[in-house]
């Protein structure tokens, strides 16, 4: 849990939770969130920066693909359910 003002969005409070739990050695292996917390973006950054699943519906993808080359693909798009 993290309070903030109500002007910041909760999905930039995904990576400082993470953070914060990380810091108290309190991370767990599975993390539910709502939609508001869940991206593709954050799935990844929780699996390869903390080792944990992060669950929650992703929501609608105001992602339009690549912008450049120093970044990967993380449309929708670029996803496939297995």
């Amino acid at each position: 849990m993290e309070t903030t003002d109500a002007a910041v969005d909760a999905a930039e409070m995904t990576g400082t939770v993470h953070r914060n739990l990380d810091e108290r050695r309190l991370m767990p292996g599975e993390h539910v969130g709502d939609a508001g917390y869940v991206t593709a973006a954050h799935i990844l950054t929780a699996r390869d920066e903390h080792g944990i699943t992060l669950l929650g519906p992703v929501g609608l993808d105001p992602h339009h693909g690549k912008q450049d080359d120093t970044g990967p693909d993380l449309s929708q798009r670029a996803f496939s359910i297995d």
